[in-house]
C-alpha cells in the first residue's frame, strides 16, 4: 500500500494529562495494491503498547479518554483504508466495463468463400462469406437474406448467426453471412473499407451465387444487420455512394442499432474515435455527420425510385426512451423521403437478445423477420 503522509496534531488538556499527542495518519490513498497481511491486526497489536504506563496515562478516567481517542482514530483509519480499497475496486470495475471495442482483440474466421481480394493489412478472412443454402431441389430458387454482423465496427464475425440459418432454410430462404474488415482499433478509412466490402460481396453474390448454389438467387434479396451491422446496412440503403449496391436489395431489416441519427453521444464518440476528434467539428453538407449519418443522408439526398424500398427497423423496448425516440425519428425521415417504406418493430429483448432470439421457439424477432421477408 502506498500512502501520502499527513500529520495530524491533537491536544488533550486537563488534569495530569496536559500535553500533546503527535500521530501520522498515512491514509491518503495514492495507489492500492493487494496484500495478504492484515493492517488492522497490526494496529490492534500496537494498542496495548500505547496504553502502557510509559505513556503517562495513569489515572483511570484519563486512561479511558485516551483509549477512546485511540479507538476513534483506529476506526477512522479503518474506514479510510476500506474506502480506498472500495474506490480502487470500483475504478477497476468501471474501467473494465468501459473498455472500448478498440482494445479488444479480433477473432476473424478464415473459412468460407472469398468474395474479393484481401485489403492490405486487414485480418485474414475479412473478405470471406458463408452460404447456408435452402434444401429446395425443384421449383424456383430461394431468395437470399444477407446478414451483416455487429461489433461496434471494431470486431465481430460472420459466425455469429445463431439459429438464423435453420430458421431461414426451413422457411424457403438462403442465408449469407459475410465478414468485413475489423481491426480491433480505429484505422484510417475504416467505414469506407467496410462499406466497400459490402459492395464487393453484393457484386460477387450477384455474379456467382446461383452458379455455386443453384437453390439460391439474389432476385428479391434482402439485407439484415444487427447493431453496427444494422448501421452499415442503413448506410447501404441511404448513401448516394452505394446506391448501385442498394438497388440489389428489395428489403432492408435493421436490427436494434441507434446510430441512425447521430444524436446519441456514444455514436458521436465512435465516429470521433474512428475519424479523429477534429473531423467532428465540421458543419454543413461536407461535415462528417452529413456523410456518415443515415438520417442526414436521406434528408439531403433522397433517391428517386419508381417503387419504395421496404425498411423494417427493429428495436428493443429496454432502450432508454430517448434512444427509442431517435429510432422512430429515423423511420419518419425514411418515410418523408418516399423512396422508402419504413416500419417499426419493437421487442422486449435486450440488445444481445434482439439477435440471439432469432430462430428460437416462440421468438417475436424471428416471426417479425419472416413476416417482413414474405410481404
Amino acid at each position: 500500500m502506498v500512502f501520502k503522509p499527513r500529520t495530524h496534531k491533537t491536544e488533550i488538556n486537563g488534569g495530569d494529562m496536559s500535553g500533546q499527542i503527535m500521530m501520522k495518519f498515512e491514509c491518503s490513498c495514492i495507489e492500492l495494491e493487494q496484500r495478504k497481511q492484515s493492517q488492522s491486526g497490526a494496529l490492534f497489536d500496537a494498542i496495548p503498547a500505547i496504553l502502557s504506563t510509559e505513556n503517562g496515562c495513569r489515572r483511570p478516567r484519563a486512561r479511558r479518554r485516551f483509549s477512546l481517542l485511540l479507538l476513534a482514530m483506529f476506526l477512522l483509519m479503518e474506514t479510510m483504508l476500506s474506502s480506498c480499497a472500495m474506490a480502487s475496486s470500483f475504478k477497476r470495475r468501471v474501467q473494465g466495463n468501459r473498455q472500448s471495442a478498440a482494445s479488444k482483440p479480433v477473432n476473424v474466421s478464415t473459412s468460407g468463400l472469398a468474395y474479393s481480394p484481401l485489403i492490405p493489412g486487414a485480418p485474414a478472412g475479412s473478405n470471406t462469406l458463408d452460404i447456408f443454402a435452402c434444401k429446395q431441389s425443384f421449383g424456383s430458387p430461394c431468395p437470399t437474406l444477407v446478414y451483416v454482423h455487429g461489433g461496434s465496427l471494431m470486431r465481430g464475425d460472420k459466425r455469429s448467426v445463431g439459429s438464423m440459418p435453420d430458421l431461414m432454410n426451413r422457411n424457403g430462404f438462403c442465408l449469407v453471412s459475410l465478414n468485413y474488415p475489423v481491426y480491433g482499433r480505429p484505422v484510417n478509412g475504416l467505414i469506407e473499407q467496410q462499406m466497400s466490402a459490402l459492395s464487393s460481396a453484393t457484386a460477387w453474390l450477384e455474379g456467382n451465387l446461383s452458379k455455386i448454389r443453384p437453390s439460391c438467387t439474389m432476385k428479391d434479396a434482402a439485407m439484415i444487420g444487427h447493431s453496427a451491422g444494422a448501421y452499415l446496412a442503413a448506410l447501404t440503403a441511404t448513401s448516394p455512394r452505394y446506391r448501385a449496391t442498394a438497388d440489389t436489395y428489395q428489403k432492408f431489416i435493421l436490427n436494434d442499432s441507434n446510430w441512425y441519427t447521430g444524436k446519441v453521444a456514444r455514436y458521436k464518440d465512435s465516429l470521433a474515435t474512428i475519424f479523429g476528434q477534429s473531423a467532428m467539428s465540421g458543419s454543413g453538407k461536407n461535415s462528417l455527420l452529413a456523410e456518415w449519418v443515415p438520417a442526414q443522408l436521406v434528408r439531403t439526398s433522397c433517391p428517386k425510385k419508381s417503387s419504395p424500398t421496404d425498411v423494417m427497423i427493429m428495436y428493443s423496448t429496454q432502450r432508454p426512451e430517448k434512444q427509442q425516440s431517435e429510432i422512430r425519428s429515423f423511420a419518419s425521415a425514411l418515410n418523408d423521403c418516399r423512396a422508402f417504406n419504413a416500419s417499426l418493430s419493437a421487442h422486449p429483448y435486450d440488445h444481445k437478445g434482439m439477435h440471439t432470439s432469432i430462430g428460437e421457439p416462440g421468438s417475436s424477432t424471428g416471426a417479425a423477420i419472416l413476416a417482413a421477408l414474405k410481404r
